[in-house]
C-alpha cells in the first residue's frame, strides 16, 4: 500500500497518543497534540491558499513548529523549501527565483519580500477537540513531491534535490540508526537537511526530538542529561566546544547512545578526547546532500581507522578515478565518484549545474580519497582545495591535521593569502584557551618542512554555515581585516 510520510507519523503515533513527541521549553508536546497542531496547521495554510503543488519556503525558528509547519504543507500536496537565516539574503532571493516560490511560510515577525506572501504562524494553539480528518483537503502518496534538500551553501546559492514522500522515506530508513520509540534526539538546525531527516525520522519511529531551552552550549549540556538524550548530532567545532565544558573525570553523558560528527572529518586528537569525556558511542558518516549517508563509521572502525569514514553502505557504490577517468586499484588515491540505489539524476530545476555532478549513472561531489579492498573509504580532502606550494602540491587537509596534532591548537585553515604581492600559505588557528601558540611555527617547520605556514592568524572562531560547516571562502577576506587591524603573529 502506498504510504506518505505523513501517514506513517501519524500511524506510529496512534499506537500510544499520550506519548511525547516533543519536549520545548520544559513543556510536553504528545502525539495527540501534534496530531492536533498537524489539524490546525494544515487548515490555516489551506485557507491562506497553499494549494497542491505549491512550492512553499520555510523560514522557522529551531522549535517543534518548524516540523509542524514543514508536515503540514506536506499533507496539502505543497513543497518545502529551507530559507535559513544564515544565508546571504542574495541567496535566498536566488533560490526564491529559481523554484518559483510566491509564499513564504514563516513564525517571525521581520521577514517582508517584495512580491512575495509572507504567511505567519504566530499564537498557534489547539484543543482536545481538533479532529485531524477535518483538514485532510489532500491525499499525498509515495510519488507526491515534498521537500527540497539543499546543500550548503559554503560557495555560494546553494543547489536543492527534490524528494518525493516515499524517497524522503527512503532517505530516513538509510540515515537514522538504530532508532525507535525510546529514542530521543537533539536535532541540528532544521533547515539543514540532515537535521531536518532525523527529526520528522524520529517521529516515524514513535521517539521524542528535543529542543534545548537555547542552543548556547551549557543549555545543551543540561538537556541532554536532563531529558536522557540518545541521539545527537554535532559539527566537529561545536563538540570540541561542548568538549572542552565537560569534567575530566568520566563520561558526563551516560544515556547518549549515538553521537553523530556531521559536516567534515573529526581529528584524531577530538576522536580521543570525545571518547574520554563525552561519549564512546562515535559515529562519523560520510554523506551528501544529493545521495544520503554513504557510508558510516562506527565506534569499532574509528577505533582501528580514526582517518576512514567507514565501511560502504549496502546500498552504495565508489570508485577512485584518475584525471582520465580510469578506475584506481584498491588504495590509490584519486578522485571519488558514487552511486546509490534511487539516486537522483540531477538537481532541481537546475540543468546547468547538474551536468558537471551528475554523468553516467555516476555522481562526482569534488572529493579525493580512496577505497580500501574491504570497502573502508577515506576521504582525504577536496579536489579544490589542493594547494601548490613550491611546487609540492597536497591537501589543505594534510597540512591542517598537522597543525591541529600540536596539543594546544583546538583547529585549524589552511589558505593561500596574498602579502605583498606574493602568495603564500597562511593559517588561521583557534588554539585551546585562546593563547597565542608562540612555538606554532617551530612545529610546522619541523613536521612540515617547505609545507610549513609562513603566517598565522589566531581566532576565537571560523565563519561557519547553519549546520557548522567551515565556509573556507570567507577566511582569506578575514585574514584581511585582521592584517588591517595588526592582530597577526609571524
Amino acid at each position: 500500500m502506498s504510504i506518505s510520510l505523513i501517514d506513517r507519523i501519524i500511524e506510529t503515533g496512534s499506537r500510544n497518543p499520550a506519548a511525547p513527541a516533543f519536549i520545548h521549553q520544559d513543556q510536553v508536546i504528545t502525539y495527540k497534540h501534534l496530531r492536533a497542531f498537524l489539524c490546525v496547521v494544515a487548515k490555516t495554510l489551506h485557507e491562506r491558499g497553499i494549494r497542491p503543488g505549491d512550492v512553499v519556503g520555510l523560514a522557522m525558528a529551531q522549535s517543534p513548529l518548524h516540523c509542524i509547519a514543514m508536515l503540514s504543507l506536506a499533507s496539502l500536496g505543497a513543497v518545502s523549501v529551507p530559507l535559513s537565516a544564515s544565508l546571504k539574503i542574495e541567496n535566498q532571493l536566488a533560490l526564491i527565483r529559481r523554484y518559483g516560490i510566491h509564499t513564504v511560510v514563516t513564525d517571525r515577525d521581520n521577514i517582508r519580500i517584495s512580491g512575495i506572501t509572507v504567511t505567519r504562524l504566530n499564537n498557534i494553539t489547539v484543543s482536545d477537540k481538533e479532529s485531524y480528518s477535518d483538514s485532510i483537503y489532500y491525499t499525498p502518496d509515495t510519488e507526491t513531491p515534498i521537500y527540497v534538500a539543499l546543500s550548503s551553501g559554503t560557495t555560494g546559492e546553494p543547489k536543492g534535490v527534490l524528494h518525493t514522500h516515499g524517497s524522503l522515506l527512503d532517505r530516513i530508513e538509510k540515515t537514522l540508526y538504530y532508532c525507535d520509540r525510546t529514542s530521543r534526539l537533539i536535532p541540528p538546525d532544521l533547515h539543514v537537511t540532515v537535521g531536518l531527516v532525523f527529526a520528522v525520522g524520529i517521529l516515524s519511529c514513535g521517539g521524542v526530538v528535543v529542543f534545548p531551552r537555547t542552543y548556547d552550549l551549557l543549555d545543551m549540556i543540561a538537556a541532554i542529561n536532563l531529558y536522557a538524550v540518545t541521539h545527537i548530532l554535532l559539527s566537529p567545532a561545536k563538540a570540541a566546544q561542548v568538549s572542552s565544558l565537560l569534567p575530566t573525570d568520566g563520561i558526563a553523558f551516560p544515556t547518549l547512545s549515538h553521537l553523530r560528527i556531521v559536516g567534515s572529518t573529526p581529528s584524531e586528537k577530538l576522536l580521543v578526547a570525545l571518547r574520554e569525556k563525552f561519549s564512546q558511542h562515535i559515529y562519523v558518516p560520510y554523506g551528501l546532500t544529493e545521495l544520503g549517508v554513504v557510508s558510516l563509521a562506527t565506534p569499532e572502525t574509528l577505533s582501528m581507522s580514526p582517518k576512514s569514514a567507514g565501511k560502504l553502505m549496502p546500498w552504495a557504490r565508489a570508485e577512485a578515478i584518475d584525471k582520465q577517468g580510469s578506475v584506481l586499484p584498491f588504495g590509490q588515491s584519486g578522485e571519488i565518484r558514487l552511486s546509490v540505489e534511487g539516486m537522483p539524476t540531477g538537481y532541481f530545476r537546475d540543468s546547468e549545474r547538474s551536468e558537471g555532478k551528475f554523468r553516467d549513472g555516476w555522481f562526482y561531489p569534488g572529493d579525493m580519497g580512496q577505497i580500501s579492498s574491504d570497502g573502508l573509504l577515506t576521504i582525504e580532502g577536496r579536489i579544490d582545495n589542493i594547494l601548490n606550494i613550491g611546487g609540492h602540491k597536497v591537501t589543505a587537509d594534510y597540512v591542517e591535521d598537522m597543525l591541529v596534532s600540536h596539543p594546544e591548537v583546538r583547529e585549524a585553515v589552511v589558505f593561500l593569502f596574498e602579502l605583498d604581492g606574493e602568495e603564500i600559505l597562511a593559517a588561521a588557528i583557534i588554539s585551546d584557551g585562546n593563547k597565542i601558540i608562540r612555538d606554532i611555527a617551530g612545529h610546522c617547520k619541523r613536521h612540515l618542512g617547505v609545507l610549513a605556514p609562513e603566517k598565522f592568524f589566531f581566532v576565537r572562531d571560523f565563519p561557519r554555515n547553519a549546520g557548522g560547516k567551515l565556509s573556507r571562502a570567507e577566511i582569506p577576506a578575514m585574514a584581511s581585516r585582521m592584517m588591517d587591524d595588526k592582530k597577526l603573529f609571524d
